[in-house]
């Protein structure tokens, strides 16, 4: 008789990307990016980061770049003209329209480790939990610090999407 009992390795909600780590196990990547200038972690710009490393990723093939302070000040321009805050979904709804982008409001109970598992091409800006992350070809990112929250999140309900025009995620149908 086998005293041993087998183990089973189990990922650490620090290491969500590890081997065992739950991100990984669904076949979810992550590169840390944080595009803040100064470097900042914790800065809240998260809706300007995320924009910003979608256009540049989708606009590179007509050779434009942009900036943070280019979308950053666009956002507020369009905020102040709305008299809302510059992350306020109708806001960053407005700004992206410009760049084929349209926003989808996900039918009840989405969940966001669903949606990152079902849709693995073209860019996403995704938000939820009071976060919005940038997520391309099936590849989250986003700064190292958040990575915790996104791996404890995975079951929590999405809140918008912004998603190309040219296609339609089927969390839009209503219900």
């Amino acid at each position: 008789m086998n005293d041993k009992v087998p183990t089973i390795p189990v990922g650490n909600s620090y290491e969500p990307t590890g081997k065992y780590g739950l991100l990984n196990m669904l076949g979810i990547k992550f590169e840390e990016r944080n595009l803040n200038p100064n470097g900042d972690e914790r800065a809240e710009d998260c809706v300007v980061r995320s924009i910003l490393m979608v256009l540049n990723h989708v606009q590179k093939a007509k050779d434009v770049t942009y900036t943070w302070e280019y979308v950053y000040d666009k956002l507020s321009s369009i905020g102040r003209k709305h008299h809302r805050l510059m992350n306020n979904y109708w806001v960053v709804k407005e700004f992206l329209e410009e760049f084929g982008f349209q926003l989808v409001v996900p039918i009840k109970n989405v969940q966001l480790g669903t949606f990152l598992i079902t849709h693995t091409t073209n860019s996403y800006i995704v938000s939820f939990n009071d976060h919005a992350f940038a997520y391309i070809n099936g590849t989250i990112y986003d700064t190292k610090s958040m990575l915790p929250e996104i791996s404890y999140n995975l079951s929590m309900p999405l809140k918008a999407i912004y998603v190309p025009k040219n296609i339609i995620p089927w969390t839009i149908l209503k219900e």
